[in-house]
């Protein structure tokens, strides 16, 4: 039994060494590849649980061993072993588990295994752009973490659009980076034109741009946070009534709550509101929170007011024991009549659109083309401009009307 001791003691070395290797590595991954390894994860930290379990008894049937000479182990009645071959090592491996976890620990094996091999197989020479930027952030931190602290203080609401826009950096961190990204323009922008005016000394009089771009820089990082809240909430708007619709036919099933929002969060479909629910299952799974303040959590932290209603909404319709399908029926319903609403406002506003480019950018050139001619017969000219510059200037400028006049349309037009 002694022997067997150690093999489980070794085996639970294994695991925790694994546990360990995932848990870097995990920082590195997509989103999709998170979930992967955090199933894997789940599977050792079963696999230890079990091997635990299994100890008391162990140490037990030692100390009551009559005699070490080498013979035919016999186990306790609730105890067994199991040996297998490790498809990443190549190598036998045996322990002795409880009877009754035999076949759980079987099944956390093979998933377990799966990840291992999976992570093993990692290029680990190539430095992936998660851990070029975990490098930059540590850069910028060391500098002007000082600085960063006190500005976030000063700027609380920074850090809730950094949460609510599901950008994954601490404020203090993303405040050192926008010093760190600016300061670096700066300093590259002033040596530029330095280098620049020692050529040609008149070109000192535009050394003010470096100091510029230093401005624009730090207000363009500022901003970025509210702008990616703006339209997070807007693209949650927009998957809500079809998402409600998929929650509310699983609700039909009777399933419970949790599997729900584990369905949707997995889900491609609808990327935004998977996100958001992927905060309520990781309170759930990792940090141990109950459904019902998961939901209020999270609620608390999404760009959508619609949305955070819906958690909370569902959060205590769970709490009071209420209908779940019901519920989202009827805010199914409440989604569906808005959607409705924005669309109708933008067939209108496209037909606005239509009107605005016929006359514009289509009857407009036209006209534009017939008084040239009659500017040519008659020798005019505008400016002293030739009358090929004034084509070559008006079809330049009708192009450019076109391209602003899509990217305005495109920004306007609902996502899919």
């Amino acid at each position: 039994m002694i022997e067997e001791l150690k093999k489980n003691l070794e085996q639970e070395k294994k695991l925790v060494k694994d546990v360990d290797s995932i848990l870097k590595f995990l920082n590195s991954t997509s989103t999709q590849e998170q979930d992967f390894y955090l199933s894997t994860l789940k599977a050792l930290i079963a696999q230890l649980k079990i091997l635990n379990g299994s100890m008391p008894e162990l140490l037990n049937a030692v100390s009551s061993a009559k005699s070490l000479v080498p013979e035919e182990i016999k186990f306790d009645s609730n105890l067994t072993k199991i040996s297998y071959l490790s498809p990443i090592t190549k190598e036998q491996n045996s322990i002795v588990i409880n009877k009754k976890d035999s076949e759980k620990f079987i099944k956390e094996l093979k998933i377990s295994h799966e990840g291992i091999k999976n992570l093993k197989e990692e290029d680990f020479n190539k430095v992936s752009p998660e851990v070029k930027q975990s490098k930059i952030f540590g850069l910028a931190n060391k500098i002007f973490v000082g600085l960063s602290d006190k500005i976030v203080s000063k700027i609380p609401e920074l850090s809730e659009d950094l949460k609510k826009s599901n950008i994954n950096i601490l404020a203090s961190t993303y405040v050192s980076l926008a010093l760190l990204s600016s300061f670096a323009i700066l300093i590259i922008g002033v040596i530029f034109f330095a280098f620049i005016s020692f050529l040609n000394p008149g070109m000192i009089i535009w050394i003010w741009v470096p100091f510029l771009l230093f401005i624009i820089s730090i207000f363009a990082f500022y901003l970025y946070p509210s702008s990616e809240k703006g339209t997070a909430n807007s693209r949650i708007a927009q998957e809500m009534p079809f998402a409600t619709i998929y929650m509310t036919a699983i609700a039909g099933s009777n399933v419970e709550p949790s599997k729900i929002f584990k369905i949707l969060s997995l889900s491609k479909e609808y990327p935004y509101i998977s996100q958001e629910l992927k905060k309520v299952i990781s309170q759930v799974e990792i940090y141990g929170y109950d459904l019902v303040s998961s939901l209020k959590n999270a609620a608390k932290r999404t760009a959508s007011e619609s949305f955070s209603e819906l958690l909370g909404g569902i959060a205590t319709n769970i709490s009071s024991g209420g209908s779940l399908k019901d519920y989202l029926e009827k805010k199914t319903e409440n989604f569906l009549a808005d959607y409705k609403l924005e669309r109708q406002k933008y067939n209108s506003l496209a037909e606005l659109f239509m009107d605005i480019y016929i006359s514009v950018l289509i009857t407009g050139p036209l006209i534009l083309m017939v008084l040239f001619m009659v500017m040519n017969l008659g020798k005019f000219q505008i400016g002293g401009l030739s009358m090929n510059t004034l084509l070559i200037l008006t079809v330049g400028l009708v192009v450019f009307a076109n391209i602003v006049f899509i990217i305005i349309l495109d920004i306007k037009q609902p996502k899919n």
